[in-house]
């Protein structure tokens, strides 16, 4: 890998080739942190209109999070439906947070507005089930609004193909690596902003099977496409 040949810094240039082509998200809803976990949480690896379903279930049947306490696994998977790995999500998902209620004594994470963002999103990834996209999710897409950049499986695989990642690296190693270029003068709105766009762009363009590298404003700076030249934006 090697990224001292792109420009710097390239997720600026990421950000201003891939605005024009998906626009920025505006009036995006906050939920309070324990409604981003769990919604994040059940979330991973499935797509978000399911999730999204899945989640108000849940919170129809559990008005407060602590009623879920009492819960069964079993009854949990019910009102997942088909979101991807449903029996083991209700199972980790009760652990976390009978874990949660029993260290803290609330399932209400508002306390980590005032840990710093590393900490905090070490701490998460110490509940189980919980991975470091699920913890830097709840950190910056809630009202913690903390300054982290979320990493999920199409920006990995875009990443991957633009160089700015190894081709083995898993989630940890990237959120490591790519929280690593992000500006330093950045908010959590431009980590916010850059996640949507990166996003975006994984599921529009530079999808999985064939990416529509003809369609990408980021030929220029892509490994991927460089190694592959013509042939990329014909096959992907």
């Amino acid at each position: 890998m090697q990224l001292q040949l792109f420009p710097d810094p390239i997720l600026l240039l990421i950000r201003q080739g891939l605005t024009p082509l998906h626009g920025l998200l505006e009036g995006e809803e906050r939920y309070q942190p324990t409604e981003q976990f769990v919604i994040s949480f059940i979330g991973s690896r499935t797509r978000d209109e399911v999730a999204a379903d899945a989640f108000a279930r849940l919170c129809a049947r559990f008005p407060r999070w602590e009623m879920m306490l009492s819960a069964k696994p079993a009854a949990i998977t019910t009102l997942l439906g088909d979101v991807q790995y449903a029996p083991i999500k209700a199972e980790h998902l009760l652990a976390t947070l009978h874990r949660l209620h029993g260290q803290r004594g609330t399932l209400d994470l508002g306390f980590l507005a005032d840990w710093p963002v590393g900490i905090a999103w070490r701490w998460l990834q110490n509940l189980p089930g919980v991975g470091p996209k699920i913890a830097a999710a709840t950190l910056n897409f809630s009202s913690l609004r903390k300054p982290i950049f979320v990493v999920d499986t199409h920006i990995l695989r875009l990443a991957k193909r633009l160089g700015l990642l190894p081709a083995k690296a898993g989630f940890a190693h990237a959120h490591r690596l790519l929280n690593g270029l992000i500006p330093n003068d950045w908010t959590e709105r431009d980590h916010y902003q850059l996640h949507w766009l990166m996003k975006s762009h994984g599921q529009k363009v530079c999808r999985h099977r064939v990416p529509l590298c003809s369609d990408c404003p980021l030929r220029n700076v892509c490994r991927h496409f460089t190694a592959n030249g013509e042939q990329a934006m014909d096959k992907g």
